[in-house]
């Protein structure tokens, strides 16, 4: 054996080392938000480790998950459907640019009757739908049901829409194309523009000119249910979390007011504290063939299941490709390259020629590294943090620091904010490994959330690294599969950046002090979205209650937003219910607390109110066993309708779903309006 290899050897052993060092920390995270297992990828420099947590499913008789363990990789899909479509864009037979208009696709668009896509340059193009560009947001989403149904089984929906939808302000003044506003219709749209093009499922052309060249074999979209459930292929099952006993104790220690962070805190720490129990639930049909075997619209953003294995076999290639652009001073022997290394090449193209702004491109988020301080000592935001686990922390410090400032002596209180600040100070050390001229660096990273399982990957292609960490479960207060994530890249670049070897001191120090940090950065999100948990659950008690289902009779019936965009408002035995295209989960609808009863054939009340208000979101009792998880943001005005344009007989005649991530726009153009009546 020679000495380069035999160094290599070592190296190798040293990092797998390091990864099991880290392993008491990881299965804490895993464990302590009701996590049942998972499987870690890690590629540095070439050289792969995997580490492994849990179990495949609940109970000491399931099989421990391996590196070739399937789960479903949910929004990761993205940056894959995104190769796709530079795949098919560079054989130059397609006709396609980036710039090429949906509508030159989909020409059953060009005579829409609203104004949507028409404003002159601001054609909606394909370099939006992979930029995540859009408005999508504004009016609805594609959405899940909370038992992993899938309502929608065709495009068909989405480019509706499309038609038929006026434009909202923010598109008419163009500011579309300065943020990402997230939308799993872009890129169902562009699985669209592939199967348009090639005449075949996106499935199939993935498949061939993917997975297959990289060798990608335990990878696959649109699985049968049969086959996803029971058949050849063992596929991990899928969990959610009991949280009963965690409410419990959280009422019982202070539920009539919104507790402080810190009282929150010590309730985590205390003996009273009852962790979520995880409890298997039926996997998302995200993954499977549609009624026609096909992909559904949600399949095509969220739906590929893979391995730990695989995908570190697709970012190292990303990876590679990278550091050969880097290499060559003009575009001269890129002919010479494979048809996904030319691929991938143009969509690293889109995604450095990006202004430094935009937080999304080529189905991948891109944040530079390291982002600028505010004045107050708080970064602007947590690189590769997804979901809630970024605002959580932030109002954690925040109010932690205000509280500071108020007590006596406390006069630091702004040093101490840093000090805290940095115990999730994200790649403090990225500014000794510059690659760019400014000694900043890019950071591309993707998250995955869907019933039964999370996801998260970061890639810093300068430096080598790529993590990813598949996650059974969705979990309870935080994502463990993003923190996760965030710990290792954070670990394996500072340990490469400081030229440590694990075998020092000084690394054990370092790594035992990531660790700390992060398990406080946990307790910091976990102990806030209590706070946002027992508002939540105060404002459902206290502002509503269940909608009764005679006395609001009136309200049942079909409204429809667009053709095939609609919802259902049904009697149920208890309440109204509310179900979304009419399909998957009914949700028990509550109406506020002291709204005019309706006037109708059976109550003979009237009132002159022009609204009555109801919302369908329900106890988180009730919601996280289902399968939707409990880490995500919690606002009850978020699932709020309300009903409008009452005739003489108290029937309503349309109503506006109130969400409250809407951003400009008129209402009143995107409600839905009835269709049918039940009374």
């Amino acid at each position: 054996m020679s000495t380069s290899q035999q160094v290599k050897e070592e190296d190798d052993l040293a990092f797998d080392g390091l990864l099991q060092h880290l392993r008491p920390t990881i299965e804490n995270l895993f464990a302590a938000y009701g996590n049942v297992g998972g499987s870690i990828g890690v590629l540095k420099d070439g050289h792969q480790s995997f580490l492994d947590i849990g179990r495949q499913g609940i109970g000491n008789s399931e099989p421990e998950p391996d590196s070739i363990t399937i789960y479903l990789i949910s929004s990761m899909t993205k940056p894959i459907v995104a190769l796709a479509m530079f795949i098919l864009i560079n054989d130059g037979q397609s006709q396609l640019s980036l710039d090429t208009p949906l509508m030159d696709v989909f020409p059953e668009l060009v005579d829409s009757p609203t104004n949507f896509l028409q404003y002159a340059d601001r054609h909606l193009n394909m370099a939006d739908l992979l930029d995540l560009r859009s408005t999508f947001l504004t009016c609805t989403n594609l959405w899940e049901s909370l038992n992993g149904e899938i309502p929608w089984q065709t495009i068909d929906p989405i480019l509706s829409l499309l038609r038929e939808l006026p434009a909202n302000e923010e598109f008419i003044a163009g500011d579309f194309r300065h943020k990402r506003n997230y939308s799993n219709e872009c890129f169902a749209l562009a699985s669209a523009v592939i199967e348009r093009k090639t005449g075949i499922p996106w499935t199939s052309f993935v498949h061939k000119k993917i997975f297959e060249p990289l060798g990608m074999d335990r990878t696959f979209a649109a699985v049968p249910g049969v086959e996803r459930l029971g058949g050849s292929v063992a596929f991990s099952k899928s969990h959610s979390a009991r949280v009963e006993g965690t409410l419990q104790a959280v009422r019982s220690y202070s539920f009539d007011q919104t507790p402080s962070f810190r009282a929150t805190l010590r309730l985590l720490q205390s003996e009273a504290f009852v962790p979520p129990e995880p409890v298997e639930v039926s996997p998302s049909q995200a993954s499977w063939a549609s009624d026609t075997g096909a992909s559904t619209p949600m399949g095509e953003a969220a739906g590929i299941m893979s391995c730990t294995r695989d995908l570190l076999k697709f970012y190292r290639k990303f990876i590679d490709v990278y550091h050969m652009r880097a290499g060559k001073q003009s575009r001269e022997g890129f002919g010479q390259l494979t048809e996904v290394e030319r691929g991938m090449a143009a969509m690293q193209d889109l995604i450095g020629g990006r202004d430094p702004s935009c937080t999304y491109a080529s189905g991948w988020n891109r944040v530079i590294i390291p982002s600028a301080l505010h004045g107050d000592g708080l970064w602007s935001r947590w690189p590769g943090a997804d979901g809630g686990n970024a605002p959580r922390v932030e109002k954690a410090i925040d109010e932690d620091h205000n509280r500071d400032k108020t007590r006596p002596g406390c006069e630091h209180a702004d040093a101490r904010r840093l000090e805290v600040n940095l115990a999730w100070l994200f790649l403090r050390d990225v500014f000794q490994r510059d690659r760019l001229d400014d000694g900043s660096s890019l950071a591309l990273y993707h998250g995955g959330n869907m019933v039964g399982a999370t996801s998260f990957c970061f890639l810093i292609p300068a430096s080598e690294i790529a993590v990813v960490v598949l996650c059974n479960t969705r979990g309870f207060f935080l994502d463990a599969a993003n923190l996760t994530c965030m710990l290792l890249t954070d670990i394996i670049f500072d340990y490469d950046v400081g030229g440590r070897s694990s075998g020092t001191r000084l690394a054990r120090a370092f790594i035992n002090e990531s660790c700390r940090n992060t398990r406080t950065v946990a307790a910091f999100i976990a102990a806030q979205y209590i706070s946002e948990l027992v508002h939540y659950e105060s404002r459902l008690a206290n502002e509503y209650e269940i909608a009764d289902p005679v006395q609001y009779a009136s309200c049942v019936g079909t409204y429809q937003l667009t053709d095939g965009i609609f919802a259902v408002v049904s009697e149920g035995k208890v309440a109204l219910e509310f179900q979304l295209y009419g399909k998957g989960f009914k949700y028990p609808m509550r109406v506020k607390v002291r709204e005019p009863l309706i006037h109708s054939k059976s109550s003979g009340v009237h009132h002159d109110e022009k609204q009555v208000v109801m919302t369908f979101a329900i106890p988180m009792a009730d919601l996280v066993p289902t399968g939707v998880g409990g880490s995500n943001r919690l606002d009850v005005d978020d699932f709020k309708i309300i009903f409008k344009r009452f005739n003489e007989l108290g029937v309503p005649g349309e109503f506006t779903w109130d969400f409250s991530r809407h951003e400009g726009g008129r209402r009143e153009d995107i409600a839905f309006r009835r269709v049918h009546s039940f009374c």
